[in-house]
């Protein structure tokens, strides 16, 4: 999560009064491209083989930018990733919590390749997901970009005549 506030001089902020309903307009618009943004960069940076190996392409195809909204006097935008099918993705990015068993439910026994030769067993023991994070990472890459980019929309209104 990024919070940004607005610090600034008595005259800067009787500006922002004065010109209030324009700068909410500008920053709801950037905060919106910013998401946009965002979304794109982690399917493109991180989610196509940087910090995870595509297979089914389920979990990049899940990244989507959240509509920004008003929240009170708050813009919120977000982005999202991981829901569906693509659940999965939340392991990867906070960490398994530990090892868990994998059985076999509708076939007799589970069956996988390993070394040129098929394997067999009712269950097996999966060790705990490591923790291969691609939103946060992808929001510190960017952290100041997107600060300087809203912090530029503000003063552009303010300094509009």
């Amino acid at each position: 999560m990024l919070t940004i506030k607005f610090l600034s001089s008595a005259r800067n902020i009787e500006l922002m009064r004065a010109k209030g309903p324009k700068i909410v307009q500008v920053l709801f618009s950037k905060v919106s491209m910013l998401t946009q943004m965002l979304a794109s960069y982690v399917q493109q940076n991180k989610l196509s083989g940087q910090s995870l190996t595509p297979r089914s392409g389920n979990l990049r195809a899940s990244v989507h930018a959240v509509p920004t909204e008003m929240q009170g006097t708050k813009i919120v935008g977000a982005v999202e990733a991981a829901g569906g099918t693509a659940f999965y993705g939340k392991f990867f990015e906070e960490g398994g919590k530990g090892a868990f068993r994998i059985a076999a439910k509708n076939k007799r026994s589970l069956m996988w390749e390993a070394g040129g030769s098929k394997h067999f067993a009712f269950a097996v023991i999966h060790p705990k997901i490591r923790q291969l994070p691609f939103m946060q990472p992808s929001l510190d890459e960017n952290e100041a970009n997107i600060r300087a980019e809203l912090n530029a929309a503000v003063n552009q209104v303010i300094s509009e005549e």
